[in-house]
């Protein structure tokens, strides 16, 4: 995860085709900067729209949006299948809230702040970072 992101992307597809057996597959799984991410927080929609939006972290010959499945296509793999996803956890939301907060003016970082506090005291403070996956199998 996050290999092709930061690299070119189109070589490395073609790198895991090349050296996978045939028959064999290769599954792929990259940060969506297309898609927003999910703040599970009590606060203002306004806030939520300013949060949510996509992180757009990716290499100039990177790959971290849809084009996945088409560069996986285009490499020979068949067939090829992608889907959407999600992951998260304590070490996505220390990474990924600076950014959020950067967003933000400081009456809404102040309301993040409160709302944060309420929701890692009941538990239900979280975040979920999109990802696009995509899983093709070399032709024999």
């Amino acid at each position: 995860m996050t290999l092709i992101e930061e690299c070119d992307s189109d070589m490395a597809i073609r790198e895991m085709v090349r050296v996978v057996k045939p028959g064999g597959r290769v599954a792929i799984k990259v940060r969506a900067c297309d898609m927003n991410v999910f703040w599970n927080l009590p606060v203002d929609t306004r806030i939520k729209e300013k949060a949510d939006q996509p992180i757009r972290q990716v290499g100039s010959r990177g790959c971290a949006d849809a084009s996945l499945m088409s560069r996986m296509q285009q490499s020979s793999l068949d067939p090829v299948i992608a889907y959407p996803t999600f992951f998260g956890g304590a070490a996505h939301q220390d990474y990924f809230e600076p950014i959020a907060l950067s967003r933000l003016n400081d009456d809404e970082q102040a309301a993040w702040r409160a709302a944060k506090e309420t929701a890692v005291a009941d538990g239900t403070y979280y975040m979920m970072h999109p990802a696009h996956c995509a899983i093709g199998t070399k032709p024999d």
